[in-house]
């Protein structure tokens, strides 16, 4: 619609900053030249819209700015579903990655991605 156009619009120059090249905006269209690196083409779609509903609900999460807000969104989006086969490289990838977050142990939703226990808590969970 050309309400949800006007609002990729003002994010034009936030989406740049992570890989978006726009060619054209009009009121019926919008032309992308590039996409981040990050995002299959295939998802372009579902990534955009989910941005836009994250926008339209203005909830802001937790303490981040907009650009963190946009981000979060598309980490959403883009989250390895479950039951996705990863080989242990991608499993390390992926566990690096989220401890080199601004906030590693919340996710873009504010759910606990970990917990610590002690060996202790361990053997007490268990012994239920």
């Amino acid at each position: 619609s050309s309400a949800e156009i006007e609002i990729i619009y003002s994010l034009k120059s936030e989406l740049e900053d992570v890989g978006f090249d726009f060619d054209e905006f009009t009121k019926e269209s919008i032309t992308i030249k590039g996409i981040p690196i990050s995002i299959p083409e295939s998802k372009i779609t579902s990534v955009l819209e989910e941005l836009l509903e994250s926008v339209n609900l203005d909830v802001p999460e937790l303490n981040y700015n907009h650009f963190d807000n946009m981000i979060a969104s598309f980490s959403k989006s883009l989250a390895i579903k479950t039951g996705t086969y990863l080989s242990q490289k991608e499993q390390e990838s992926l566990v690096n990655r989220l401890f080199s977050c601004k906030e590693p142990s919340i996710s873009p939703s504010g759910k606990t991605t970990f917990k610590t226990m002690t060996l202790n808590e361990i053997d007490q969970f268990f012994a239920r």
